[in-house]
């Protein structure tokens, strides 16, 4: 029971990557009792390059941190997004257009399937989408990651 009702962990997390300043940051992410999905406090700031592997277990590491919260928004400004602080950006603008999102969540509660999702840019209409086994090899679900992110960068499909 979480905060007087039964529900599951559909886990999730988030990836933003900038060619600019050659890194990426994880996002753990946290629910709360009415369905808002938020960023956890510590986000995980990297240096490109960065190995599949390694990649794919910080993503791991980062699903397996999510959970359900108390969460209060109260008194919180933008300039707290723990991405936006972990980045190398010096303003929330400059981060927005910096990094890319790319959103990794499970597709229901048995967490087995991981959509990746990726957008080529902050207003675009359409999203490049793949998914992958939750247990496939790390150095795959890195693989598989970056490759979103090149044809979300590029447009073009490998």
């Amino acid at each position: 029971m979480i905060f007087g009702k039964k529900r599951k962990l559909i886990k999730n997390c988030a990836l933003y990557i900038s060619d600019k300043h050659n890194h990426l940051v994880i996002a753990a992410r946290m629910e709360n009792k009415d369905g808002l999905n938020m960023e956890q406090e510590n986000s995980n700031g990297f240096d490109l390059p960065i190995s599949e592997e390694d990649l794919g277990q910080e993503i791991i590491d980062a699903m397996n941190k999510y959970e359900f919260a108390d969460i209060r928004l109260e008194g919180k400004k933008m300039s707290d997004w723990p991405a936006y602080k972990a980045s190398k950006s010096k303003s929330i603008r400059a981060f927005e257009n910096d990094y890319m999102y790319i959103s990794i969540s499970n597709q229901n509660e048995g967490n087995i399937i991981m959509d990746i999702e990726g957008r080529p840019h902050q207003n675009s209409l359409f999203w490049v989408k793949s998914t992958i086994s939750y247990f496939a090899d790390k150095s795959e679900i890195g693989k598989q990651l970056m490759q979103t992110f090149e044809i979300c960068k590029t447009g073009q499909l490998n």
